[in-house]
């Protein structure tokens, strides 16, 4: 009896393994010998039916025994309205569609287990009515979602319409790959409206394994050409990926990448290699909420991190980011991407940036709630704010810099021709001399505050610098504009107007208690002249560089210099027939000087000199942008020294010419030889 089991036992066993095996065998024998391309007319029928497009597939239809797959050649897609002789929409060489084995027999369903897609390529134009190339079979009464999804305008529920019947999908079919893989594909972008046209190839995409709600490993590479500007970029980039239930969520982790970027030949510009990570992206589509976490970029020439969120759309759109700069040269990659900036003469302006800012946007503005940045020299705090309105862009701002060295941002602004000492130079740029384009003056408000711990303008230095700008299109007013420079004051407003085309300045203000030799000194490099100074200016000029604004310099100015001194010249020595030495000074007990500027010669009307043993007044004229002078004085002795006491109350005229900071002394005899000095002469020489 026990043998007797046994041998059922062996026969039942025999039969469950054979009936499978002989099942297998004769579903491998089944499609190894079926001709799979008479179903090619029953699928590009289904496909036309479902999407509106034409599916015409010129290859075979094939499968495989192991692994058990389908394998599609040479298909395209195309519209049916379309020349024939114009290109697919989409084609590709091949498509492998691989399934399991035991699903088949076990479940009795066929479950997908790898996708492999040979040589795809896309073409997609984007129309100047805004519709995509396949939007366009939107209008035929096809029976699929797609034709929800074109006709719906608004993003939201795009969105929805394409990610509900897509999870659907994935979900009826249980889809899990162990693999997905995308060799030497295309991608043919032409945008109509924005006049754009990119070519991608080498597309090579693998992701495995693939499944909803567990980690995916992603690598992706490819080559894009921008038509237009011929730039060439190589990608190479790898992550991980989650997606959730519903489709409508994602996180992206741990991405690596880098990216080649090449210019045209002619451009003459370097290659560029800029690595990218990312820690996390998380995302829902449907709200489109998205936080990026560590986003990190560098090069050469950059190396900076962020993190940013995105919330809502289109006008309910805001983002918030930490920027981190460790470093960056400006210069260099405004060159490099064609962007335009002040032609700056330092060759190292605008080369170093590092430091943090906190910005966020809302409400059709941008705000940059936290600046702590250093460029170049300078340390910049404060906050800034910049809005969209209908009429013009809004700018306002609070800033303190703890330096700044406005000569060191001089830009090229203008190229002065040579002429005559009293022509102005011909304009031809569009920048202040301080490097603010004219164009952003003229089409934006600004208003802020700018605080500098110390600033230096045309080698003048300045320290505790408070300016209040106020600017409507091109009419900008910098009151109060106040300083204090060389134990002194300086307070005054500016006027500016940029709405010509050379920009228009009024200066107006007075200076109070200022050392005159050391701010002559760092203005004109001229230490001549020392003294304490007081002045007032009402002044205009025009002029997009220091030239052009010396020129044009024309209004009043007056000064006053008391407990002075002139070095390099004795008057006693002068008037005696002597040499001046170094060393040698004359002390002024006061110096007035008034007079009027007309096109950048300042014409002196009154000017008094004071001393403890003569007095003085003079008139003449001063060249300000050849720092020229043609001056006459009348000296009138009251306490000559012994040798020259004959002199006294003799009026002595003396002429006073050439470069400011070395002019020639001299008097004039024939001048000197009047009837009413004649004879004191004479008794001086006896």
């Amino acid at each position: 009896m026990a043998s007797l089991v046994k041998r059922l036992v062996k026969i039942l066993l025999i039969v469950a393994i054979s009936v499978p095996l002989f099942v297998l065998i004769g579903f491998v024998l089944a499609i190894s010998f079926m001709d799979f391309n008479k179903y090619k007319p029953m699928i590009e029928q289904e496909i036309s039916n479902k999407t509106g497009l034409d599916l015409t597939i010129s290859g075979d239809l094939k499968a495989g025994v192991w692994p058990l797959q389908l394998t599609i050649e040479n298909t395209q897609v195309s519209s049916p309205s379309a020349d024939p002789e114009a290109e697919p929409l989409l084609r590709f060489d091949k498509l492998n569609l691989q399934a399991s084995y035991a699903d088949l027999f076990l479940r009795r369903q066929i479950q997908l287990t790898a996708i492999e897609w040979f040589q795809p390529r896309l073409v997609v134009t984007r129309q100047l009515d805004g519709q995509l190339s396949w939007q366009k079979q939107a209008a035929l009464e096809a029976d699929w979602q797609y034709r929800r999804v074109v006709q719906t305008q608004e993003e939201a529920a795009l969105v929805n319409a394409i990610l509900t019947p897509l999870a659907k999908l994935v979900k009826e079919y249980d889809l899990k790959l162990k693999r997905f893989s995308l060799y030497q594909g295309e991608l043919i972008w032409r945008d109509l409206i924005n006049d754009q046209a990119l070519d991608i190839s080498a597309l090579n995409f693998e992701a495995l394994p693939i499944q909803l709600t567990e980690p995916i490993a992603i690598k992706l590479e490819a080559e894009v050409k921008n038509l237009h500007t011929q730039q060439n970029w190589r990608l190479n980039y790898q992550a991980n990926l989650r997606l959730s239930d519903s489709l409508d969520q994602i996180q992206l982790y741990d991405l690596q990448g880098s990216n080649w970027i090449e210019w045209p030949q002619q451009s003459a510009r370097a290659p560029l290699e800029l690595s990218v990570t990312l820690k996390q992206l998380s995302g829902v589509f449907s709200e489109n909420d998205w936080q990026w976490q560590g986003l990190a970029l560098s090069s050469e020439h950059l190396a900076f991190e962020m993190d940013l969120a995105l919330q809502g759309r289109d006008q309910d759109q805001a983002y918030q980011t930490q920027l981190r700069i460790k470093q960056a040269n400006l210069r260099y990659w405004f060159d490099h991407w064609d962007w335009s900036y002040p032609n700056f003469i330092n060759e190292q302006a605008f080369t170093q940036l590092s430091g943090e800012l906190d910005a966020q946007w809302a409400n059709q503005a941008w705000s940059l709630d936290r600046i702590a940045l250093n460029l170049d020299q300078t340390q910049i705090m404060g906050q800034f704010a910049y809005r969209f309105t209908e009429q013009a862009p809004i700018y306002q701002f609070d800033l303190n810099l703890d330096h700044l060295n406005l000569d060191f941002y001089a830009a090229k602004a203008s190229e002065p021709r040579l002429a005559a000492d009293t022509q102005p130079p011909q304009e031809v740029a569009t920048y202040l001399p301080l490097a603010v384009p004219v164009s952003t003056l003229r089409e934006s408000k600004i208003q802020g505050r700018l605080a500098i711990g110390d600033l230096q303008a045309w080698q003048t230095q300045v320290q505790k610098v408070t300016i209040g700008i106020d600017s409507n299109y091109g009419q900008m007013s910098l009151a109060p504009f106040d300083a204090q420079l060389y134990g002194g004051e300086w307070l005054s407003q500016l006027q500016v107007d940029v709405n010509q085309d050379t920009p228009k300045y009024k200066l107006k203000g007075r200076m109070n208690q200022v050392d005159a030799q050391a701010f002559l000194l760092d203005l004109l490099s001229y230490d001549q002249l020392s003294g304490q100074l007081h002045s007032r200016f009402d002044l205009t000029t025009q002029g997009s560089n220091l030239d052009a604004i010396k020129y044009h310099l024309n209004g009043l100015f007056s000064a006053e210099i008391k407990d002075g001194v002139y070095r390099g010249l004795d008057v006693n020595k002068l008037l005696a027939g002597r040499v001046s030495v170094e060393g040698d000074v004359t002390e002024l007990d006061q110096l007035v000087l008034r007079g009027e500027a007309i096109n950048g010669i300042y014409h002196i009307q009154q000017a008094e000199l004071d001393s403890a043993r003569f007095s003085a007044r003079a008139f003449g004229r001063v060249h300000i942008p050849l720092a020229q002078i043609d001056s006459r004085l009348q000296l009138t002795y009251q306490q000559p020294p012994e040798a020259l006491a004959k002199l006294k109350g003799m009026q002595v005229p003396i002429k006073l010419t050439g470069p400011l900071r070395e002019p020639k002394w001299q008097v004039e005899l024939s001048q000197l030889l009047s009837p009413d000095n004649a004879q004191r002469l004479l008794n001086l020489f006896r």
